[in-house]
């Protein structure tokens, strides 16, 4: 087969290659060439009408050479799953769009002189045989609407901003770049090596890429002090805007927030101001984060006048650090006289601690059915810090408040005695000392103690003496002592008869009569590095005489600082 009439028809594609809506270079989404030609045998006869296997081809040459882009149309797998793209002829007319199938790429600089050729394949085949390339090659030339390539919108060349090398001016009194963005896509993006470099959306914000750190400066200057930058948030008829600075998002959700870092430039001095004009209220910190001040922190007084406040941390606030740096010396002072000078406050606004300086008065939570508590500092080890008058603390293994007074370190709360009652008759005849129901004591070792027994006794006759006496640890020191009453059921019995007690085991003496007694026995321990038990003890005076130390006899013991 042969293509004839072509070279009338190449007219039509000519035209059509370049035609675009209007004569402005507004975007079109089109990129394709429409072509238009006959097919008619190689006798001359008009070929029959059906789907033909059509591919087309353009050179950068008249003859020779590779494709630089080709494209083909052809029944890729039948007709039955709508892959057939072969062309339809009727009469010997056919019409594509090249470029519908294959994109034309980058291959193809347009500005270049190109050709234009095709093949008819074998209709009959998903995989056709090839006609040889028509010949000679169609160079593709320019529509009558191309020759406004030149203009953009009516501009020419040097009415546009031009991106070489050269120098521009505009003396207009109109924007020199005006670009109405209506699309979605960028206003303006700037890539290197094609990276991004700077983009601005079509909303307005400014995005610096480029895979590496980026910076904005003022040029420098000659002499004399450098340029300064100033970056304002919008203006509004009842309230500027808002200026946010803000670290980077980390990709991985787990991964760490960018920094923010405000610095002062190198060189002997430079500061960092805060709201130090117009500025009433200053916020820092947030509900789960940290602030820390390192350094000196200078707090100047508010103008009387304005009333404004100074607030660190806010509501949300968790942790606040004032002298972090353990390194040096460091104070926070607050000077005010005022009843309230300083205060702690809960979130719903009751104080927790107020610092009375007119009054010099420190006054913890307030009057009402909430407790608020003072926790001390507890130490788990036994032994005392250094102290200095007026300390306390609280030692975890004595289980005492400690307190420093007169250069010593004391319990800060004197024990409580502790009390026994027998609830039982002790009775015995033997001359050797046996233990006194319910009367013991646990002593703690190194300790100091006063005991007391007020012991209510009786005997069986008045010649039966008998004998009281304690048992302690070993390695105590102690004294004892004690002291004889009268008869509890008897007014006449005699007194000089009553009970002896001295150190050690009971000590036997005169009887008492049968009659119910009182005697009290008392001394001072100071135990050594043991443990043990204060026991009282009794014995009677007499082989085979009962003694009895009676039920609700009564034991005191007291710690002695």
């Amino acid at each position: 087969m042969q293509v004839i009439g072509l070279g009338l028809l190449i007219v039509v594609f000519i035209t059509t290659i370049i035609l675009v809506r209007n004569s402005t270079a507004a975007p079109y989404t089109d990129k394709t060439i429409t072509f238009t030609a006959r097919l008619r045998s190689a006798s001359g006869g008009v070929v029959p009408d059906g789907l033909y296997n059509l591919r087309f081809s353009i050179y950068g040459q008249e003859s020779g050479g590779s494709a630089l882009w080709s494209e083909t149309y052809i029944d890729t797998n039948g007709a039955s799953d709508g892959q057939d793209f072969r062309v339809q002829v009727t009469n010997g007319y056919l019409s594509v769009r090249l470029g519908s199938q294959t994109a034309f790429g980058t291959s193809i600089n347009w500005g270049d002189n190109l050709w234009l050729t095709m093949s008819v394949g074998d209709r009959s085949q998903t995989t056709p045989d090839w006609d040889s390339e028509m010949t000679p090659r169609i160079q593709l030339t320019a529509t009558p609407y191309a020759l406004n390539s030149s203009a953009v919108g009516g501009k020419t060349a040097d009415e546009l901003v031009q991106l070489g090398q050269g120098k521009q001016t505009d003396s207009s009194n109109n924007s020199s770049v005006f670009i109405d963005k209506t699309g979605s896509g960028n206003l303006v993006q700037l890539q290197a090596s094609g990276n991004d470099m700077f983009t601005i959306n079509n909303s307005g914000n400014i995005t610096l890429g480029g895979g590496s750190d980026k910076s904005i400066a003022m040029g420098e200057v000659s002499e004399g002090a450098g340029n300064s930058l100033t970056i304002s948030a919008g203006t509004g008829s009842d309230s500027g805007g808002d200026l946010i600075l803000q670290g980077g998002n980390a990709t991985n959700i787990n991964g760490d927030a960018g920094n923010i870092q405000i610095d002062t430039g190198t060189g002997n001095n430079g500061s960092i101001a805060l709201g130090s004009e117009n500025a009433t209220t200053i916020t820092l910190g947030n509900s789960g984060s940290t602030t820390t001040v390192q350094g000196d922190l200078h707090i100047s007084n508010i103008d009387s006048a304005e009333a404004g406040e100074l607030v660190i941390g806010g509501n949300n606030a968790t942790s606040i650090n004032l002298g972090q740096d353990t390194s040096v010396d460091g104070s926070v002072t607050v000077k005010k006289d005022s009843d309230v000078a300083l205060q702690v406050q809960n979130t719903s606004g009751d104080s927790v601690l107020n610092v009375d300086t007119q009054n010099n008065r420190i006054t913890l939570g307030k009057t009402d059915d909430i407790a608020t508590l003072l926790v001390l500092d507890t130490k788990t080890g036994e032994s005392d810090p250094t102290g200095t008058n007026g300390a306390m603390y609280y030692n975890q293994s004595l289980a005492k408040f400690r307190c420093y007074e007169d250069n010593a370190w004391r319990d800060c709360i004197t024990p409580l005695p502790v009390s026994v009652l027998a609830q039982t008759d002790t009775t015995t005849d033997s001359l050797t000392p046996v233990d006194v129901e319910d009367m013991t004591f646990e002593l703690a070792a190194n300790t100091k103690y006063y005991y007391k027994f007020i012991i209510i006794h009786e005997a069986d006759s008045n010649t039966a003496g008998v004998g009281f006496g304690v048992t302690t640890p070993e390695n105590v020191t102690m004294n004892n002592w004690c002291v004889n009453t009268t008869a509890i059921t008897s007014t006449t019995a005699n007194p000089s008869l009553g009970s002896y007690c001295g150190v050690g085991d009971a000590d036997a003496v005169a009887g008492t009569n049968s009659n119910s007694f009182t005697s009290t026995m008392e001394g001072y321990i100071q135990t050594g590095n043991q443990t043990g038990n204060l026991k009282l003890r009794m014995k009677s005076g007499t082989a085979s005489e009962n003694v009895t130390t009676k039920e609700k006899s009564f034991g005191m013991l007291q710690i002695v600082q």
